[in-house]
Parts: structure tokens; C-alpha cells; sequence
């Protein structure tokens, strides 16, 4: 197993839009099939996922956990090895958590949810590894269960995925809570980053200017206001240790000695 550069969170936003459901937007792009089903989390579903990962012809598979409080891990690439994927899982301690399993290329994955709701996206091929041949039939089945179980989570998945009319009344489940405000903001923010740097470059240096602006306010304000001459050499004071803090490397950026010299 090795860690990659890429944090959890990134991973998450590229094919998800919650610890629990796929991206719309990334389920359209390539005409991905999508299929939600319930099975117990245990050896038979890791080893149908290193089966659909390898139905795909790939090396490696990227895994990570799903919820807000691991967005700042780093995603772990395995190697097509159900053994290695299983310890993977059982070091993230013994209470079951919703986890991401993606393809290289971001063209299929497979999410697991904390309790028996598992969901795969991606080509015909990768999908029938995980629940067999009939792709349609599995679909049916899987409303149908929806339908019997009565369960507000089994009902939005069969909704999302359309394995059911979404007018249909069982569907029609009361909301779940959705992200609070600082998720909503951060990830706005996250995605402004992603989709215009040059603009939140320009934001940054505009907040820099209206900085030094007010600094320079500060300088010229006892010049202009009488009485207020004694406070120059505090002023000026604070001025020269805001610029050496500007100025001061920033040793988290400066780069680390290696091994290797």
C-alpha cells in the first residue's frame, strides 16, 4: 500500500457529493451505469471490488474514507489484492465507515456505506462484477427492496439512481440533513480555488492592497489630526514588525532536507 499526495477530500470531490452518493455531474460524464445494492460488508464484496477493478485493467485501486472528519487524510493506493485491502479497512478501527474505492482514471468507483448500502458507477463491465450479469434485474431488485424495507436512505439511493419513478410515493422520504453552513462555504471555497485561481489570485491581492492601505491611513492620521503625535513611534513600530512578518520566510514552505543530500 502507499499513500498519495492527494488528500482524501479531493478525491471525494471529484466523484461524490456527500460521504454516501455519487456526483450527478460525475455520473453523466461518459455515460457511466450506476447501480445501488445491498450485501453484507464482508470478504465477498472486497474481493467483487478487486474483481471489478481488474475488469477494468488496472494495477492499482485509490481508497479512502468518505466523511468531513478524514477530508485531510491522504487516499492510499492498493495494489488488486483482496487480503491487502481487507487490513486496509480493519486499521481504520472495528466501527464500520463509509469509504470510497476509485479507479485510477476517475472512470469507475465503487462507494461503500457504513451499513449494507453499496453503490458502483462506472462501464457494464466494471458494474457486473459487483452485481452480477442482469444489471437491469439487480436495479429492480434493489427497488424493490427500497420499497419493502421502507428505509429513508434505501429511498433516496433508489431515487437518486432512478431505480424508481422519482414521483413515486415511496420515494418520497422526508429529507435528511444536509451539509451545514462552514461545509457549504468550504467547499465553495474549494471549488472557486479549483475552477479560478486567477481570480481568487486577484481576491488575495485585492484583501493585500485594502491591507497596506489601511496601514497607510494609520501612518497619516496623526499628521493630520492634531494631539496625536505621540503615537508615530508606536505606529511606526508596529508597521516595521508587520513587514518583517511579511517578509520572514515561511518555514512549512521551505523546503526540507532529504537522505539523499
Amino acid at each position: 500500500m502507499e499513500e498519495q499526495a492527494m488528500l482524501a477530500r479531493d478525491l471525494v470531490l471529484r466523484v461524490c457529493a456527500g460521504a454516501t452518493a455519487f456526483d450527478p455531474h460525475w455520473i453523466r460524464a461518459g455515460g457511466k451505469v450506476t447501480t445501488p445494492f445491498v450485501v453484507p460488508r464482508d470478504r465477498n464484496l472486497i474481493r467483487a471490488i478487486v474483481d471489478a477493478g481488474r475488469a477494468m485493467g488496472v494495477a492499482r485501486l485509490l481508497v479512502c474514507r468518505t466523511r468531513a472528519e478524514f477530508s485531510y487524510e491522504p487516499v492510499t493506493e492498493v495494489p488488486l489484492d483482496t487480503d491487502t485491502l481487507i487490513d486496509l479497512i480493519r486499521g481504520w478501527g472495528p466501527y464500520p465507515t463509509d469509504f470510497l474505492v476509485c479507479v485510477e482514471d476517475f472512470s469507475a468507483a465503487v462507494l461503500v456505506a457504513a451499513d449494507e448500502l453499496t453503490v458502483a458507477a462506472g462501464p457494464a463491465d466494471f458494474v457486473r462484477e459487483l452485481v452480477g450479469a442482469d444489471i437491469p434485474q439487480a436495479r429492480d431488485a434493489f427497488a424493490a427492496r427500497a420499497k419493502a424495507d421502507g428505509g429513508s436512505q434505501l429511498s433516496r439511493a433508489a431515487q437518486l439512481y432512478r431505480c424508481v419513478d422519482p414521483g413515486a410515493r415511496h420515494t418520497k422520504t422526508p429529507r435528511g440533513p444536509g451539509p451545514d453552513l462552514a461545509e457549504r462555504v468550504a467547499r465553495a471555497f474549494d471549488l472557486a480555488r479549483r475552477r479560478s485561481p486567477r481570480t481568487v489570485r486577484a481576491l488575495r491581492a485585492l484583501r493585500g492592497a485594502w491591507g497596506w492601505a489601511m496601514v497607510v491611513v494609520l501612518l497619516a492620521a496623526p499628521l493630520a489630526v492634531p494631539g496625536l503625535d505621540a503615537t508615530v513611534p508606536a505606529l511606526a513600530a508596529t508597521v516595521l514588525l508587520l513587514v518583517q512578518l511579511a517578509c520572514s520566510p515561511d518555514p512549512a514552505r521551505s523546503p526540507s532536507p532529504t537522505c539523499c543530500g
